[in-house]
């Protein structure tokens, strides 16, 4: 609804055709579907961080779509709550609970290192593309939108554009990026470690 209202009259005229331009960008880039209809670079500022925000987040778990995923959002949130309740109280001792029911708190913390991985790749990634002469917007979108596998970006590789323009160093990088997205970081960064190899 936020996306729906900031497009309407900005960029369509009607509040209909606000909501279905609007709706459909959300719930293609939230789905990592990557579908487009609309230009999506042309839109209010509002429109694309919550395009952003939903490119990041994705679906759920056990889902085929890439990004974060809102259960590991979720399981960071509650860590965070219950480490602030234990800052307040120290000698309170609290469980994560999804439910009604203890989850692990290794999970949390796991879930927690995933998110922080996850946002480190993107930076790394985002100054990769940037010392290849990629414009910051395009630099960050693009590669947020291949790690979550989402498709389209902002600027020139938004939903009306594409990555050909980009150089054949920040393509690699993408490449790259893409896969580690797809591979959900953990099994395919396992790969380097020696002790892996030893088993």
């Amino acid at each position: 609804m936020i996306a729906t209202l900031s497009v309407y009259k900005h960029n369509y005229a009607t509040l209909g055709e606000s909501l279905r331009y609007a709706s459909f960008q959300v719930a293609s880039l939230g789905t990592s579907t990557g579908f487009a209809t609309a230009d999506s670079a042309v839109w209010t500022a509002p429109a694309q961080t919550i395009l952003l925000f939903f490119t990041l987040w994705c679906a759920c778990a056990g889902s085929t779509s890439g990004g974060i995923k809102i259960d590991r959002i979720l399981l960071m949130g509650k860590l965070l709550r219950l480490r602030f309740r234990q800052v307040i109280h120290p000698s309170l001792v609290l469980n994560v609970t999804v439910d009604n029911r203890s989850i692990p708190t290794e999970l949390a913390y796991t879930a927690t290192l995933f998110i922080a991985v996850y946002l480190a790749v993107a930076g790394a990634s985002t100054l990769g593309l940037s010392l290849f002469g990629e414009p910051m917007l395009e630099s960050f979108t693009g590669t947020i939108a291949c790690l979550a596998n989402a498709g389209p970006g902002l600027g020139k590789v938004g939903s009306m554009g594409n990555y050909a323009g980009l150089n054949d160093g920040s393509k690699l990088i993408l490449s790259a990026v893409m896969l580690i997205g797809r591979l959900e970081i953990f099994g395919l960064l396992v790969l380097f470690l020696r002790e892996f190899w030893r088993k």
